[in-house]
């Protein structure tokens, strides 16, 4: 096990599977205490297991991101488990691809409270938590897709910008309040995840590329979906507090595919 985060605390939302489990794992692998928090039981207790017999410290904590109840329960949670908070990963988050003007409003609603007021809900909780453990660092999981207009997916785009801007206010807020607290975004591309999967089959072929590997071939110019260690890295990155001078700062993680050429790109 590493060191780098030895006596860290660790918040991660939407750990229970895909990036966020990827985050929360490489976490603990370098010291940290970890809060793996899903309203996904079964797998959410099960990655905390699997850290733990690795020989990490982690819990897991049934927490809705788009309930403050749950905020206020799961911050309970993890000041009695580990005594504070220092480090909050924003990372529960989804889409529901459709057309906009055949989305229906609740379909509208509820991506933006997934994606942007759950976040805003996190930020608002435990920001003071962690002010009160003497500082620390916020990342808030955006997406490539809060940067670039896609097809059939105007709530998510939406809400991934908004929750860039956000943070971009949050950052300048905590700053002049002088409170040791840094908040900066991470815009993932196309990642190797089962929230992926649930827009293809992924099965593999003939050659062993999946769906998702034939998509990022069509719209990364470095040919390759990319994995959850990937976002875990700049994620990890962001939160050390070797990098005190960043924050407010987007983070893409997208194989190159912003700069992409718009014919780069097949709908």
């Amino acid at each position: 096990m590493g060191s780098r985060f030895d006596g860290k605390v660790v918040v991660v939302t939407g750990a229970a599977s895909g990036i966020g489990m990827g985050i929360a794992g490489q976490f603990a692998a370098e010291g940290a205490s970890v809060v793996l928090a899903d309203i996904d039981d079964i797998n959410g207790e099960e990655a905390a297991k699997s850290i733990r017999s690795a020989g990490g410290s982690a819990i897991f904590a049934r927490h809705d991101v788009m309930s403050e109840d749950s905020w206020i329960a799961t911050i309970a949670t993890t000041k009695s488990e580990f005594g504070g908070i220092n480090i909050l990963v924003n990372n529960a988050g989804g889409n529901r691809p459709s057309r906009l003007v055949d989305m229906s409003f609740e379909d509208w609603r509820f991506q933006l409270t997934l994606n942007l007021d759950g976040a805003f809900l996190g930020m608002k909780y435990v920001t003071p938590v962690i002010t009160e453990s003497g500082g620390g660092s916020i990342v808030n999981v955006s997406s490539e897709a809060g940067m670039n207009p896609w097809v059939d997916s105007a709530a998510y785009c939406a809400a991934k910008a908004g929750l860039k801007m956000l943070t971009k206010v949050a950052a300048l807020e905590n700053a002049y309040d002088k409170n040791n607290v840094r908040v900066n975004s991470i815009h993932p591309g196309i990642i190797q995840t089962p929230a992926w999967g649930s827009l293809s089959s992924l099965t593999d072929d003939e050659e062993g590329q999946t769906d998702v590997d034939k998509f990022a071939n069509l719209v990364a110019p470095v040919k390759y979906a990319g994995k959850p260690i990937d976002i875990a890295n700049g994620v990890l990155f962001l939160a050390h507090d070797d990098n005190r001078y960043i924050t407010g700062a987007e983070l893409l993680i997208d194989g190159g595919q912003a700069i992409a050429p718009p014919n780069a790109m097949t709908l």
